[in-house]
């Protein structure tokens, strides 16, 4: 009867202790699961800024491209940025 009565305590001890852990443990979760949505967002803004860097460097690329074939080498071209009532358009000269 005794070792009974000593076991019956250790598992009480034992049980508190895991559920101090399980509380623990369910707050790291808690934190972690709002870390991962704050990341999938940053994610998402990342995705959407490479998307518009990509589409830039081709813009970039045919700019380089168009001055390489419509000009000469010799005569120095230079691309100007000109804007009307907000709309952006590019003349080489």
């Amino acid at each position: 009867m005794d070792s009974f009565r000593g076991a019956w305590f250790n598992h009480r001890l034992v049980m508190g202790y895991h559920r101090l852990a399980m509380g623990y443990h369910r707050l790291a979760m808690g934190y972690h699961r709002l870390a991962m949505g704050y990341h999938r967002l940053a994610m998402g803004y990342h995705r959407l800024a490479t998307g518009y860097h990509r589409l830039a460097t081709g813009y970039h690329r045919l700019a380089i491209k168009c001055m390489k074939t419509t000009h000469s080498p010799s005569k120095k071209s230079t691309i100007r940025q000109l804007s009307t009532n907000g709309t952006l358009f590019y003349r080489i000269s």
